[in-house]
Formats: C-alpha cells, sequence, structure tokens
C-alpha cells in the first residue's frame, strides 16, 4: 500500500543500462547524469538513502550489479549511501589523472625546422 502524500511516476521509464564497452569513464558519466536526471523527473530525491541505492541498482544493469558486492565499503551501512556508493563507482570507472606525466606532457617543446 502507497503511503499518504507519496507521489508515483509509473510513466517515466528508467535511465539506459550502463554499457560496460572499452571507455567506461564516458559511459559511466552518461549514464550517473542520465540516473540523477531521473531521480529529478520522477521527483524520488527526497526518498531515502537506501531507496535510491536500490534504483541506481535495478538501473545500472547486470554488470554493475555484480561489481557492487565487490565494491571496498568500510562498513555495511555505507552500502546504502547513495553518496559513497557513486563516489566509489566514479573511483572506480574514471581513472586518475597521472599528474608528472601531464606536466611533462605540457612543457615538452620541440622546435620546428625551418
Amino acid at each position: 500500500m502507497a503511503q499518504a502524500g507519496a507521489v508515483h511516476w509509473p510513466n517515466i521509464p528508467f535511465p539506459p543500462s550502463m554499457k560496460f564497452t572499452s571507455d567506461k569513464a564516458v559511459e559511466w558519466k552518461r549514464f550517473k547524469a542520465q540516473w540523477l536526471n531521473y531521480l529529478t523527473a520522477a521527483k524520488l530525491t527526497n526518498e531515502p538513502e537506501e531507496r535510491k541505492v536500490a534504483l541506481l541498482l535495478a538501473c545500472i544493469g547486470a554488470d554493475g550489479f555484480a561489481l557492487f558486492d565487490g565494491l571496498p565499503f568500510a562498513t555495511d551501512d555505507d552500502r546504502q549511501n547513495i553518496t559513497l556508493v557513486l563516489e566509489i563507482y566514479e573511483s572506480q570507472f574514471v581513472p586518475q589523472t597521472n599528474v608528472c606525466y601531464e606536466r611533462w606532457r605540457f612543457n615538452e617543446r620541440y622546435q620546428q625546422p625551418d
């Protein structure tokens, strides 16, 4: 039975599942943006953290759901914190920038022959 005052938006479809292609960083950014947009459109931003995590896992697809079990959470309560879950997924999909290498590339100069 629905709670009094709760609004359900059945006509708003879930965002497409994340595709685990070779460029996971781009695909993660696309999925995350669509998922956050879905939460806003379906008026789910004020829902409990546990429900948001469950919705994320329902939308991300089988590969993302399987990955969730192996993510490094400090406690079981952290597994129900949507902000932390998104941060850990982000760290899994978006590579870190090698600052030393990027500085070297930026400062590397080649003089063109005349």
